[in-house]
Protein backbone atom coordinates (compact mmCIF):
# COMPACT_ATOMS: atom_id res chain seq x y z
CA UNK A 1 0.00 0.00 0.00
CA UNK A 2 2.88 2.37 0.71
CA UNK A 3 4.12 2.58 -2.92
CA UNK A 4 0.63 3.46 -4.15
CA UNK A 5 0.22 6.08 -1.41
CA UNK A 6 3.64 7.47 -2.33
CA UNK A 7 2.54 7.85 -5.97
CA UNK A 8 -0.71 9.59 -4.97
CA UNK A 9 1.24 11.87 -2.63
CA UNK A 10 3.40 13.07 -5.51
CA UNK A 11 0.45 13.32 -7.91
CA UNK A 12 -1.21 15.69 -5.44
CA UNK A 13 2.01 17.74 -5.32
CA UNK A 14 2.07 17.89 -9.12
CA UNK A 15 -1.60 18.91 -9.27
CA UNK A 16 -1.13 21.70 -6.69
CA UNK A 17 1.94 22.94 -8.58
CA UNK A 18 -0.02 22.99 -11.86
CA UNK A 19 -2.85 24.84 -10.10
CA UNK A 20 -0.44 27.49 -8.80
CA UNK A 21 1.03 28.00 -12.29
CA UNK A 22 -2.49 28.33 -13.75
CA UNK A 23 -3.46 30.91 -11.11
CA UNK A 24 -0.35 33.02 -11.67
CA UNK A 25 -0.79 32.85 -15.45
CA UNK A 26 -4.40 34.02 -15.02
CA UNK A 27 -3.23 37.01 -12.98
CA UNK A 28 -0.56 37.84 -15.55
CA UNK A 29 -3.21 37.66 -18.31
CA UNK A 30 -5.50 39.95 -16.33
CA UNK A 31 -2.80 42.57 -15.82
CA UNK A 32 -1.61 42.41 -19.43
CA UNK A 33 1.84 41.04 -18.64
CA UNK A 34 1.43 37.91 -20.76
CA UNK A 35 0.72 38.31 -24.44
CA UNK A 36 -2.53 36.54 -25.20
CA UNK A 37 -1.56 36.31 -28.86
CA UNK A 38 1.43 34.07 -28.12
CA UNK A 39 0.41 30.54 -29.16
CA UNK A 40 2.75 28.72 -26.77
CA UNK A 41 1.58 30.68 -23.72
CA UNK A 42 -2.04 30.25 -24.76
CA UNK A 43 -1.62 26.49 -25.27
CA UNK A 44 0.01 26.05 -21.85
CA UNK A 45 -2.73 28.07 -20.14
CA UNK A 46 -5.46 26.22 -22.04
CA UNK A 47 -3.95 22.79 -21.29
CA UNK A 48 -3.72 23.60 -17.58
CA UNK A 49 -7.29 24.87 -17.60
CA UNK A 50 -8.55 21.67 -19.22
CA UNK A 51 -6.59 19.60 -16.70
CA UNK A 52 -7.84 21.53 -13.66
CA UNK A 53 -11.42 22.37 -14.63
CA UNK A 54 -12.90 18.91 -13.85
CA UNK A 55 -11.75 19.34 -10.24
CA UNK A 56 -12.58 23.04 -9.88
CA UNK A 57 -16.08 23.05 -11.39
CA UNK A 58 -17.73 20.80 -8.76
CA UNK A 59 -16.31 23.03 -6.02
CA UNK A 60 -17.59 26.15 -7.79
CA UNK A 61 -21.14 24.74 -7.77
CA UNK A 62 -21.17 24.71 -3.97
CA UNK A 63 -19.66 28.17 -3.46
CA UNK A 64 -21.87 31.25 -3.31
CA UNK A 65 -21.33 34.16 -5.71
CA UNK A 66 -18.48 36.27 -4.38
CA UNK A 67 -18.57 39.22 -6.77
CA UNK A 68 -16.27 37.82 -9.42
CA UNK A 69 -13.69 36.39 -7.00
CA UNK A 70 -13.02 32.70 -7.53
CA UNK A 71 -11.84 30.99 -4.35
CA UNK A 72 -12.35 27.45 -5.63
CA UNK A 73 -8.58 26.91 -6.21
CA UNK A 74 -7.92 27.74 -2.56
CA UNK A 75 -10.60 25.28 -1.43
CA UNK A 76 -9.18 22.57 -3.71
CA UNK A 77 -5.63 23.12 -2.43
CA UNK A 78 -6.80 22.94 1.20
CA UNK A 79 -8.73 19.73 0.51
CA UNK A 80 -5.80 18.14 -1.33
CA UNK A 81 -3.32 19.08 1.40
CA UNK A 82 -5.71 17.67 4.01
CA UNK A 83 -5.95 14.36 2.15
CA UNK A 84 -2.21 14.33 1.73
CA UNK A 85 -1.49 15.03 5.39
CA UNK A 86 -4.10 12.89 7.13
CA UNK A 87 -4.63 10.01 4.70
CA UNK A 88 -1.48 9.49 2.63
CA UNK A 89 1.31 10.38 5.06
CA UNK A 90 0.20 7.79 7.67
CA UNK A 91 0.15 5.15 4.92
CA UNK A 92 3.67 6.03 3.77
CA UNK A 93 5.27 6.20 7.22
Amino acid sequence: MAPLAFIFYHLINFFVFALMIWIVMGWLYAFGVLNTGNRVIYQIYDMLGKLLEPVLSPVRRFLPAMGGVDISPIIVVILLWTVQRYVLVPLIV
